[in-house]
């Protein structure tokens, strides 16, 4: 179980509270007491941060979708530790990436989002789904600052913790500003669809995003309205929900395909509405995150289903904790990766599902999946314990 101590928090007590997880932390100060709770002593203690900068364009020009999967797990052990050196951390890995940024504004004529150069495309583009999947975790950060506002007046890089989050959420809603047009709002739901795209190999104009794109791109809305909220942004916060509330209506009703496996009910969907082919377990992971915030934010997400990807996860992961496919079916195709970084969190779902994440997590020094599991443990040690997180 993870048990909260009362730290009156300094570079050096936050450094301490860090150690097991991380090499030297930044110096992050603050004035209050903060409530620090210790990682816990089943922690993958091999699982590192990034030492070194990861670069948002890969050097062929295509997008590395690496950095965001790191700053989430931080913004886990943030969340699930309050440590501020966790926020620190996150704001150094952060302004590099969004210092990376060229894609220009119509509207104000400043970098906002970053440009594909790759050959899949005939000249650069920015795919609002690259700019949901880098926001995202940065929102959930705003939205922890805002809700532990001693955490939030910490103070690294001659700003508070709150200050910083406030930049990151003003610069997400100038990507909102950009592709708003490109969200289709129609019989009660909401989705993303691609504007003009120089595709090499595809015409994508007005094609729905791919189901991950998309669910990356709302779960950023759905922790900036949160932040909004609490910040007193509550005309901005309110439209962000309705648009969540209605993308979970459509990812429920027109995306999702629930089926039989054995006796129980697993969960599917295709890669996109353009695509035969069933969702990848890489990408499904923006998916499963989005389902799994709605349903603990009170959204209409059934628990149910929950389970049911659950069960496709523990269906995919065999006894030793080795994929048996790379796609939700199943089956398996080149070009595509096994991995769970957001998906951990369901483990903490299912007994049978944990025992095989957790001989996932002996053999890994993914510090993407250390955030993850840190919830997913963090959550069953609640729900089995009546113990209140953080």
């Amino acid at each position: 179980m993870l048990l909260p101590v009362l730290l009156a928090c300094s570079a050096a007590a936050s450094a301490a509270a860090a150690s097991a997880a991380a090499p030297a932390s930044p110096s992050v100060s603050c004035r209050a007491s903060l409530r620090i709770v210790p990682l816990p002593a089943g922690y993958p203690a091999k699982a590192q941060p990034p030492a070194t900068d990861i670069s948002a364009p890969a050097p062929d020009g295509s997008y590395n979708w690496s950095l965001a999967y790191q700053l989430q797990s931080m913004v886990h052990h943030l969340a699930e530790t309050g440590d501020p050196a966790w926020g620190a951390r996150i704001v150094e890995a952060a302004d590099p990436l969004l210092a990376r940024r060229d894609a220009i504004s119509p509207r104000d004529g400043k970098p906002y989002a970053w440009l594909d150069r790759s050959a899949a495309v005939t000249t650069p583009y920015a795919w609002v789904g690259y700019a949901g999947h880098n926001f995202a975790p940065l929102m959930e950060f705003a939205r922890v600052v805002a809700g532990n506002p001693n955490l939030g007046a910490c103070t690294y890089a001659g700003a508070t913790l709150k200050q910083h989050a406030a930049r990151y959420l003003a610069e997400f809603n100038r990507v909102l500003a950009v592709h708003q047009h490109e969200l289709v709002r129609r019989g009660g739901e909401s989705w993303f669809v691609f504007g003009r795209v120089p595709s090499s190999s595809a015409k994508l104009d007005g094609q729905e995003l791919p189901a991950n794109m998309n669910a990356a791109i709302f779960t950023a809305l759905l922790h900036a309205a949160d932040a909004e909220q609490v910040v007193g942004e509550k005309a901005r916060a309110a439209q962000k929900r309705t648009w969540v509330r209605q993308h979970v209506r459509h990812l429920t009703r027109s995306v999702l395909q629930r089926h039989a496996c054995g006796e129980r009910t697993c969960l599917r969907w295709r890669y996109a509405t353009y695509a035969t082919r069933s969702e990848d377990l890489g990408h499904a992971n923006m998916v499963a995150k989005f389902l799994y915030d709605a349903y603990e934010d009170g959204y209409s997400v059934r628990r149910r289903d929950l389970v049911a990807f659950a069960n496709t996860l523990d269906s995919l992961i065999d006894a030793n904790g080795r994929f048996r496919g790379n796609l939700l079916d199943g089956d398996r195709i080149q070009g595509v990766t096994a991995w769970i970084p957001y998906a951990i969190v369901y483990a903490g779902l299912q007994d049978s599902l944990r025992q095989k994440i957790s001989r996932v997590m002996a053999g890994s020094s993914e510090f993407a999946y250390a955030g993850a599991w840190l919830r997913a443990e963090a959550e069953r040690a609640q729900r089995m314990g009546g113990v209140s997180r953080g």
